[in-house]
């Protein structure tokens, strides 16, 4: 079954043999320092998949950064296509700031929320997660179980202290887990860099 793509994505249609990160890489033009990033991605979510755990596999927090028009999308939408071709887009969750991003990196099978929605928080109210038994709260519960392995967040540098705190809070009511926290809470433990040329 092929699935319509967005603009910018190959058809979302499974390919009869997986491609590899190589393959995927060149297919939606990568440059090296792109391609770093890619694999990145690539070798944390071919971690969690395989069942490493913290001990084998230490928690990841990659913080990408470039000037408008540096690529961070495109990688972003390589790596959902990868994940897709290899059965592992439910392992996936993407979010952005705001909607316009959110809504430019979705991907027919990764639908992308606004890090308010996602997280069930109300920027309205102090960035407080809602309260429990509300419909926001039980979807982000639904959103952050397992086996989601991998969170995307687009347009981090918009996120302000009080969002970070309630993302943070969200992810300890729904996932129980600090080392997920501490992910968040450690954005700047591994920079990737790119630039545009």
């Amino acid at each position: 079954m092929q699935v319509p793509a967005p603009h910018g994505f190959p058809v979302y249609e499974k390919e009869a043999t997986p491609p590899t990160a190589d393959e995927t890489a060149a297919r939606f033009t990568l440059d090296p320092q792109q391609q770093r990033v890619f694999n990145t991605l690539v070798s944390t979510l071919q971690a969690r998949a395989a069942g490493l755990g913290l001990d084998e596999f230490p928690q990841q927090c990659i913080v990408v950064q470039g000037e408008p028009g540096a690529g961070k999308s495109q990688v972003f939408k390589a790596f959902l296509w990868w994940a897709f071709q290899h059965g592992l887009s439910d392992r996936v969750a993407i979010c952005a700031y705001t909607w316009r991003a959110a809504l430019n990196i979705a991907t027919p099978v990764n639908p992308s929320y606004s890090t308010a929605t996602f997280f069930a928080i109300n920027p309205f109210n102090g960035d407080k997660v809602q309260p429990p038994g509300s419909a926001a709260y039980t979807s982000a519960r639904t959103r952050l179980r397992p086996p989601l392995a991998l969170l995307l967040i687009d347009e981090f540098s918009f996120i302000s202290l009080e969002h970070l705190c309630g993302i943070n809070k969200s992810l300890q009511l729904h996932r129980g887990s600090m080392a997920v926290s501490a992910w968040v809470l450690r954005c700047v433990h591994r920079r990737e860099q790119i630039r545009h040329t």
